[in-house]
Formats: structure tokens, C-alpha cells, sequence
């Protein structure tokens, strides 16, 4: 790879593809995919769609960020009925609040 390369913008990848699964991705994923296929013909449009289907069958879920042992935490609690978890109005925060304070507060 020459320097060059290496220097371009952030929304450069280099790709080995036809183009088509790049224009699609640039368009938005897989709702992009939709959006290439009504420019390019039905045979592309459908090859297109299984190449998606393919990468998606083959991608791999991404490794844990918790153990095991936090992770029996956090399902003991979505099944504790007298609390309930929520996303903070604010920030990337958690709130746990006893299910009654919350219905009354609602």
C-alpha cells in the first residue's frame, strides 16, 4: 500500500468487490442495499441481496465485555419484577427504580 493510500480520508477502505457492495454500504448498510437496487438491474439487485445475506451469515458476534458472572448478575435482575432497568434521560447512564415508584412517577 503506498503512502498515498494510507493517507486518504477516514471514509476511505480499501475493497476487492465489483463496486456494487460498496456504493450499497455507503448508502446506509443493508436499507442501502434497497436503495442501489432500484438503479442496477434485477439479476445485480439480486446478487447483490445474497452477497448481503452471506455477510451476514458469516459475520461473528463480537467477544463479551462482561463475564460470566456478571453476566447471571444482569439477567437475576431483568427478572427481578419489583425493579426496573431504564436508560437515563441524560448521558449513557442506567437507572434501577422499584417498579411501584416508577408507575407512580408515570
Amino acid at each position: 500500500m503506498s503512502k498515498s493510500t494510507m493517507f486518504r480520508s477516514v471514509s476511505y477502505r480499501p475493497c476487492s468487490c465489483t463496486g456494487v457492495m460498496c456504493v450499497a454500504s455507503d448508502f446506509g448498510g443493508i436499507a442501502g442495499t434497497e436503495v442501489v437496487a432500484k438503479f442496477i438491474t434485477e439479476t445485480a439487485a439480486d446478487e447483490l441481496r445474497g452477497e448481503v445475506v452471506r455477510t451476514i451469515k458469516r459475520a461473528k458476534l463480537p467477544k463479551s465485555n462482561i463475564n460470566k458472572g456478571e453476566s447471571a448478575a444482569l439477567q437475576t435482575l431483568k427478572k427481578d419484577n419489583s425493579i426496573i432497568i431504564l436508560p437515563a434521560d441524560k448521558g449513557r447512564a442506567t437507572v434501577i427504580m422499584n417498579t411501584a415508584d416508577y408507575r407512580e412517577n408515570d
